[in-house]
């Protein structure tokens, strides 16, 4: 007999519905009167995750996509874990081995730093929340080098939420202009306007242009700036409900040309394309959190905290649909 199976035997779970929870088939609404979790189904991920769903735990394990040479760094790109124990994810921990050194963001990618050149490591990421460290992800391999060939780690929609700082929501630029791009639900700021980051490798100390075009190819105005090893790309006025490619070359007089698409359309926070129900309950349910590495899309006016003024602009828009 299992742990579940023996917990749910104390507390007088006939033996059929346990036959049925560990199978992943029994709806809550079965055991709602002894456990009194919200109506779901109990599936067979949610128990291997979790025995008790609802209950606070650990989160699961980061997905390492890559690590990134750089010189005595490394940048450790991956995907979230799909369970993230019932809290938000607070900071991801990367550790490179030999050296068990280590590095720690919000979000993807980790840098590790004081790395040796032309020595190999093994690069793992850890997740963490309020309860706890969730085990090491899948190890990737990576050489630091003192001249690495320029490489682009990730591109991000940047915003400030006042007090809370700066958060990046994170691009998939393979996505072309007309596909199912990445969407940015928060309002354009009247200061700053939209910023679109290019994160790279390697010091930036150059960049030869920089175009923002929208669905009928009409140019978009923007400037540019770099920052370490990020080419920063401002729009400072745009139509709501927007989609743009922002494109770039001569980084560091490379002839590559770096893009990425995405959608500016408040309050879909679920990137549906619509604004409906699913994006006002999204908000509504964290009114009152605090923003953080796990809430921030749903700050849509950027305040430093979700709060009924948000919902009061998700509700406002529903049921707008992007063109």
């Amino acid at each position: 007999m299992g742990l579940l199976s023996a917990l749910l035997g104390l507390v007088g779970c006939d033996p059929q519905r346990i036959a049925e929870l560990e199978e992943g088939v029994a709806t809550e609404a079965d055991v709602r009167a002894r456990f009194g979790e919200p109506a779901k189904i109990w599936s067979a991920a949610d128990l291997a995750g979790n025995p008790f769903p609802g209950a606070a735990a650990q989160p699961g394990a980061p997905v390492v996509s890559v690590a990134t040479a750089s010189d005595g760094r490394a940048f450790i790109s991956f995907s979230p874990p799909q369970f993230d124990g019932g809290l938000p994810v607070t900071s991801y921990t990367a550790i490179c081995n030999p050296g068990a050194l280590t590095g720690t963001a919000i979000h993807s990618p980790v840098i590790v730093s004081n790395l040796l050149n032309r020595t190999l490591y093994g690069c793992s990421v850890t997740a963490s929340n309020a309860t706890g460290t969730s085990i090491a992800s899948a190890t990737a391999a990576v050489i630091p080098t003192p001249t690495p060939p320029l490489t682009l780690i990730a591109v991000v929609s940047r915003k400030n939420h006042g007090v809370a700082g700066d958060f990046d929501l994170p691009i998939d630029n393979v996505v072309p202009i007309n596909g199912a791009t990445t969407v940015d639900p928060r309002i354009i700021s009247a200061s700053a306007g939209h910023t679109v980051v290019f994160k790279f490798n390697t010091t930036i100390s150059a960049v030869a242009a920089v175009s923002v075009v929208d669905t009928t190819n009409a140019a978009v105005a923007t400037s540019v700036n770099t920052a370490g090893s990020e080419v920063i790309v401002t729009i400072p006025t745009l139509a709501d409900a927007t989609r743009v490619t922002v494109l770039i070359n001569g980084v560091n007089g490379s002839a590559q040309v770096f893009s990425a698409s995405l959608a500016f359309f408040v309050g879909d926070v679920n990137n549906s394309f619509t604004v409906n129900a699913s994006d006002i309950n999204s908000v509504k349910a964290r009114s009152g959190q605090a923003t953080n590495a796990s809430t921030f899309k749903f700050d849509l006016n950027t305040s430093g905290s979700i709060s009924a003024a948000d919902t009061a602009i998700v509700k406002a828009r529903s049921g707008l649909t992007m063109p």
